[in-house]
């Protein structure tokens, strides 16, 4: 859906958020996206000095469906260009969550629909082998402890995007649920902490147990086949 459109001009972090962005339509048999998130952190905001801001073109009926904790969105009244090539203006809408960091994969997910486009991220160096909890987590707990402490907060982090956002969807929790449950698993059977005092899991997302982690991953999958190339939207 993003894919008919570059981006120009974008502001640099240090400056103001501007109130429009303009982008350039390279294919206008496309549904065109109504706006751009400006999206900063919460640590960002509290920070002396510019702000880190992303920009993200979307369409507001993506997020109308997926969020139920949104801004309000301003209407687009700006002119659709009549030729690829063309021109246009994109409203502005400024959105603070509590990880900016993390927002780009909640932003593919919402498109795509597929959790395994997260699954390689917060669970770095899986492969096809791995078929059960115990593969995933043997693997997991041979890598150090900065590693497994940075993907577990980088799991944490998703997960707060997901509850500031409003985002109600099985098979997103599904992910970070087996996520959360392997990596704490792994860093218990490492040795590196005690089971009992691994960090609190979120009180949203329950740790699935073993005997589940494959059929919750089988089910996510099938009821949402990777995307076709076409319909991908890479974060930007």
């Amino acid at each position: 859906m993003l894919a008919s459109i570059r981006r120009q001009n974008l502001p640099t972090t240090a400056g103001p958020v501007p109130t429009t962005i303009e982008v350039i339509v390279d294919d206008l048999n496309t549904f065109l996206p109504s706006h751009t998130l400006a999206v900063f952190s919460q640590a960002d905001f509290n920070q002396p000095g510019p702000r880190r801001v992303q920009y993200f073109p979307v369409h507001d009926i993506v997020l109308a469906v997926n969020c139920t904790n949104l801004p309000a969105m301003p209407s687009n009244t700006k002119p659709v260009p009549k030729k690829p090539g063309d021109s246009m203006k994109l409203p502005v809408v400024t959105l603070c969550v509590p990880n900016s960091m993390t927002f780009p994969l909640l932003f593919n997910y919402l498109y795509t629909k597929h959790p395994g486009t997260l699954v390689p991220v917060l669970l770095p160096g899986l492969n096809a082998g791995m078929t059960s909890m115990a593969h995933v987590v043997g693997h997991l707990a041979r890598l150090s402890s900065q590693i497994l402490t940075r993907q577990i907060f980088l799991t944490h982090q998703l997960w707060q995007n997901v509850c500031a956002l409003g985002v109600h969807d099985e098979p997103l929790y599904a992910c970070i649920d087996m996520a959360w449950g392997a990596l704490l698993q792994a860093l218990s059977l490492a040795g590196r902490v005690p089971a009992a005092q691994g960090p609190s899991i979120p009180s949203a997302v329950t740790v699935a147990p073993a005997s589940t982690w494959q059929a919750q991953t089988a089910v996510a999958t099938a009821a949402h086949p990777p995307p076709s190339p076409a319909t991908s939207v890479p974060p930007p």
